[in-house]
Formats: C-alpha cells, sequence, structure tokens
C-alpha cells in the first residue's frame, strides 16, 4: 500500500516548505538557483543519527534515549563561520538539538570531540570550534541545552592536556600555554593552530562572561591575545616562530600549504586576516586603517588578477575557510564600499548555476551558508553576536524567523547598483553596518538606500 508518488509529493512539498523560510524578490534566475541551491546544501549537515523512536548510538558504544532529534557529523572548523549562525539565526530549535547532542557526546564520550561523525570522534583540522559554535550559541540567546556539562569539558580541552584516546585536544596546547604560541619545531600548521587557539579563548570569555564566571572570563581574555607573538613588524605577516623565539626561516607569503608547514590548508596571506576578535588591533598592527586598507586591497586586487575558479591561489580563495570572513574587514576600517565591491564580486564569479558551479568544497554547508547571508545582506561574526551590512542581491528578501519577520528592502539592488548611502532599521538611522543579533532574531525592517558610486564619490 505504499504510495510512492504520494511520498514524492509530500518530500517536494517538505522541502518547498524549507525554502520558503526565506522569500527574494529580485535578482536573476541563476541567483535565484545558487541562492535556494545553497540553502538546500545548508540543510544536509549535521545529520540526523536518533532513530524514529528516538534512540541513538551514543559515543563509547552506547545506546540512548532522547525526545530530542540527536545530530552527528558536525564539522566544525568549517560550519562556525557561517552554517551554524544561519542555523542558530533562521532554525534555532536544530541549532538547539545540535548543542544538546555535543553535550550528550561529553557525558558519554569525556572530552568535547573535535569534529564528531557518526558514533565517534574524527578529531580531523585544528582549532577547538565546539567551543566557538556552543559559545556563539549560547550568546545568542539559544541556551536550552546543558552547559553545565559543556563548559567545564570546554574550560579542560583549552587548558590541556586531554586523557588518552581523546581526539578532541589542542595540538601543541603545552607550548601554546607556556610560550603563547605553538611552537613551529615542536609542531605543524603552528602559525594557524596559534591563531584559532586565541580564536576560541575569546569565544570561551565571552562564554564565561556570560556564565558570571569572571576569573575565566579575565584569564581567557588575556590569552586571546596570544596572536601578538607571531606578528611580524617588518613583513607585516604571522609567522612561524620557533621553541627558541626565533622566526622560522625561510619565509614566502605566497606558498600555499595543504598539509604540514605553518599554514592549514592555506597561505601566509589567507592566514593574515584571522583575528576577527580584535579587529581594531589587528589594524593597528599595520599601523593604523590606511595601511591596513592598503594590504587588504593588494590580497583582493591580486585574488581577481589571478582568479581561477578551478585552481587554489595564495591569495583570497573562496573554496576554503581561513579567509572567508576577509571582505567584511573592510568595514571597520572606514571603507565599506570596498566590502560591497568585493563581496558582489565574489557572489558573481565564484559561484554558478552548474553541475560544476561551486567553486572548492561546500564543507557541510559553510559556503553555502556564506552565498545567502551575502546575498541577503548580513554577515555573522561568531562570538561577537551580530552581523555585518552588505549591499544584497535581491531588491527584498524576507526571513521568515520564528521570532517575527525580519524584511532587508535595497530597491535596486538587483539591477546592479552596489553601493549604500544610508541604511535604517525600523526606521531609526543607523550609524555603522552592523546590526547586533538581538535586534533582528524577533524580525524587523532594514532598509538600504542604494547608488552607483560610493557615496564619497559623488
Amino acid at each position: 500500500g505504499w504510495d510512492l508518488e504520494g511520498v514524492r509529493a509530500a518530500t517536494q512539498q517538505a522541502w518547498e516548505d524549507e525554502m520558503a523560510t526565506i522569500e527574494v524578490v529580485g535578482g536573476t534566475a541563476d541567483e535565484k538557483t545558487n541562492f535556494y541551491t545553497a540553502m538546500y546544501h545548508v540543510l544536509q549537515m549535521p545529520t540526523i543519527w536518533s532513530d524514529v523512536d528516538g534512540k541513538y548510538q551514543g559515543f563509547r558504544n552506547t545506546v540512548a534515549q532522547a525526545d530530542w532529534t540527536y545530530y552527528t557529523d558536525m564539522s566544525f572548523w568549517d560550519t562556525f563561520r557561517t552554517q551554524h549562525p544561519l542555523l542558530t539565526l533562521v532554525w534555532p530549535d536544530r541549532q538547539r538539538d545540535m548543542m544538546r547532542s555535543l553535550a550528550s557526546m561529553v557525558a558519554m564520550g569525556g572530552y568535547v570531540p573535535k569534529w564528531p561523525m557518526g558514533a565517534g570522534d574524527t578529531g580531523s583540522m585544528i582549532g577547538q570550534h565546539g567551543a566557538t559554535v556552543a559559545a556563539d550559541t549560547w550568546l545568542k540567546g539559544v541556551r536550552d541545552f546543558d552547559m553545565d556539562t559543556l563548559y567545564p569539558a570546554l574550560k579542560q580541552t583549552a587548558d590541556g592536556p586531554l586523557p588518552p584516546g581523546s581526539y578532541g585536544a589542542r595540538d601543541g596546547i603545552a607550548s601554546y600555554l607556556e610560550r603563547g604560541y605553538v611552537a613551529s619545531d615542536l609542531h605543524e600548521t603552528s602559525v594557524s593552530k596559534s591563531l584559532e587557539y586565541a580564536f576560541n579563548d575569546f569565544c570561551i570569555a565571552e562564554l564565561a562572561k556570560a556564565l558570571g564566571e569572571d576569573e575565566d572570563a579575565a584569564r581567557y581574555t588575556a590569552r586571546a591575545a596570544n596572536y601578538n607573538h607571531l606578528f611580524d613588524p617588518v613583513t607585516k605577516f604571522f609567522r612561524a616562530k620557533k621553541a627558541d623565539g626565533t622566526w622560522q626561516e625561510p619565509f614566502e607569503p605566497t606558498n600555499f600549504y595543504l598539509g604540514g608547514g605553518p599554514y592549514t590548508e592555506g597561505s601566509a596571506w589567507q592566514w593574515l586576516w584571522f583575528v576577527p576578535h580584535d579587529e581594531t588591533a589587528l589594524r593597528a598592527l599595520f599601523g593604523g586603517d590606511a595601511p591596513f586598507i592598503a594590504k587588504l586591497s593588494e590580497f583582493f586586487d591580486k585574488f581577481a588578477e589571478t582568479f581561477d575558479f578551478e585552481i587554489p591561489m595564495p591569495w583570497y580563495f573562496h573554496g576554503n575557510e581561513p579567509d572567508l570572513h576577509a571582505p567584511y574587514l573592510f568595514i571597520r576600517a572606514g571603507r565599506p564600499d570596498l566590502t560591497q565591491k568585493w563581496v558582489r564580486y565574489i557572489l558573481d564569479t565564484n559561484y554558478k548555476a552548474t553541475y560544476d558551479g561551486l567553486i572548492g568544497n561546500d564543507d557541510a554547508g559553510t559556503l553555502a551558508a556564506w552565498y545567502v547571508f551575502s546575498a541577503v545582506g548580513l554577515y555573522p561574526w561568531p562570538c561577537v553576536p551580530g552581523y555585518y551590512i552588505t549591499t544584497p542581491i535581491f531588491d527584498r528578501a524576507t526571513l521568515h524567523l520564528p521570532g517575527g519577520d525580519l524584511v532587508i528592502q535595497a530597491d535596486g539592488a538587483s539591477q546592479g547598483t552596489r553601493y549604500i548611502h544610508a541604511a535604517t532599521f525600523d526606521g531609526a538611522p543607523l550609524d555603522t553596518l552592523w546590526l547586533d543579533h538581538d535586534r533582528i532574531v524577533d524580525g524587523g525592517t532594514l532598509v538600504l538606500t542604494l547608488g552607483e558610486t560610493p557615496p564619497a564619490s559623488e
């Protein structure tokens, strides 16, 4: 009695309902195809692991019962940047269950997994981004999960060492705690690990503040400045440093490393911007806004000059994660027009409505969520709970959030008008192109007035 056509129709309607969570007006047919394909990709992972009766296989060969949905396959190194923030904003109940799942993994396995897959942990990639995602989720008000279990485990990972057989450890933690950086003659990908650990420490510090753990907050806040130890004021790059405090030689900032070496899946150019938690201090390392803008502009100009859809370059590369946030660093540096220019360039050139139309690897919905956010004119900043504003590619986007509709109106955007001249939220003018999460989570109306050229040039 199984009705194949009925199941097919019901499945199609279920996906139609999901796609209708964000409705857009304007844009080309290809842009709409790209947009809704991206939404589809966002919802592929993490994977539902619990059975229809709520039972699931947990860590260490345990079986448990839940009255919520248990998820696995959480690619945190990728997804903390865009995918989990999109779930937190648009599908917070699912994000809550993912954090419940993470807490369950800790309770059963004894540590915070680095990259849970199936009923175990792969230990893949670097950083401690279970902390990033848990903190960002909590700071955005999604809190109905077991932080009493999760928080001590996050601290244990941050301070090391973990029990034998734990895959979630911070590799090189002893060196990091002793020196403030991971020494390159002791550990591979030392620069990337050091930068990410400093960011992870910031996220834990912000979580500690929210939990009233003031001592922890002060300690991790101090550690969040550890990126300074690896900045070379002569070359103006983050460089590998040996245990004795000397720079590792030779140094070539355009070398691209897939594995080994001082950088994880990238070049010194691509990792130069990974201080998302301290933008002001990062700009100061360059000598102020003007030299910072010049360096960042060089990064993107050479990206455009050498762009190849198939081959990674040492400049901005959208096919992998480390520099995905870089276009948005222009905003607080005083050149939001350059964010608007480069975000639109990336949307136009790095996504195609074809079977081979995604540059690089979507990495569990990360590039897809980047497209969804940027196409509607927002971009998340994990552990700094809010969103940068850029020019969307649609004249109007309506996000049907659980708390109310968020409408983004940008007349002329779909005709290619690129530059923001004024912005209001619920009728009030915005002084900066930024909106706190708390301000939009229950809906509202963002209106962008656009022009053909940047405001300063008119």
